[in-house]
C-alpha cells in the first residue's frame, strides 16, 4: 500500500509496512513517546530511521493507543 508522507513538504509516496510489530519496534516506540510525547509524525520519522522501516504516524498512534500505552 502506498501513502503520502506526513510531512507536507515531502511530495513522495512511501510503501507502508503492514507486517506485525517486532519487539524492537515496540521498545523504540515506547522510548520515542517518552521523549517526544504524542507528536506522531515526528515519532514516525524517528522510528523509521532507527529501525529502517516505513511505519506511518497513524500506525504508531494506533500501536500506542491500543497496545502499548501503560494507562490501558
Amino acid at each position: 500500500m502506498l501513502a503520502r508522507l506526513a510531512n507536507p513538504s515531502e511530495q513522495d509516496y512511501v510503501h507502508i509496512t503492514r507486517n506485525a510489530w517486532e519487539r524492537e519496534e515496540d521498545a523504540a516506540l515506547i522510548k520515542l513517546v517518552e521523549r517526544h510525547g504524542t507528536s506522531w509524525a515526528l515519532i514516525s520519522r524517528e522510528l523509521n530511521k532507527q529501525i529502517s522501516g516505513n511505519r506511518t504516524d497513524l500506525q504508531c498512534r494506533r500501536r500506542w493507543v491500543n497496545q502499548l500505552d501503560p494507562t490501558i
